[in-house]
């Protein structure tokens, strides 16, 4: 009869010792926080790379372990503060030349699909796009996601209404 799984907390807690520890984090999360990282990116290699980052932190991490939320939230932290910083980084390192805006969609009305509305996630506000990824993208609830981002339950709900009409805007356009 084997064992139980491992609680993620207790995994965290013993990765320095258990080389196994980190490898199971990583299966048991890295769809998550690679579909997170490239609802915020938008480039598969860069949410690679960004998944990666994410749990060789895991690996360095040498904190002692407080259990004031669910993993998936910490966790959930961790990816957005390495995805806002890869964010900015690329912001500074990419110039937009004549002082043009990027182009829009080409033709938003056309989105009929997923990856057609992941497209328009940058033109939202940080916030915004936090709120539509992990509502409705991840299927959290309310209450998670605003104990991940920090926030009122109203204002997640204030967040995602914002966000949903403004890609109702951009896919009628």
């Amino acid at each position: 009869m084997s064992s139980p799984p491992a609680d993620d907390w207790d995994l965290l807690a013993s990765v320095r010792r258990d080389p196994t520890a980190l490898d199971a984090l990583f299966r048991r999360h890295r769809d998550t926080v690679f579909r997170f990282a490239y609802a915020r990116l938008q480039n598969e290699d860069d949410a690679n790379d960004l998944t990666q980052e994410v749990f060789l932190r895991l690996g360095r991490y040498r904190r002692p372990v407080f259990r004031r939320a669910r993993f998936s939230t910490w966790l959930y932290r961790v990816t957005a503060n390495l995805a806002a910083d890869e964010w900015r980084r690329r912001q500074r390192e990419t110039p937009v030349a004549g002082g043009e805006e990027a182009e829009a969609p080409a033709n938003p009305a056309a989105a009929k699909d997923l990856d057609q509305v992941l497209a328009l996630l940058p033109e939202l506000p940080e916030r915004q796009r936090e709120t539509l990824v992990l509502r409705i993208l991840e299927g959290w609830s309310v209450a998670e996601t605003a104990a991940a981002m920090g926030v009122s339950n109203g204002s997640v709900k204030t967040h995602l209404h914002r966000a949903l009409e403004s890609v109702r805007r951009q896919l009628e356009d």
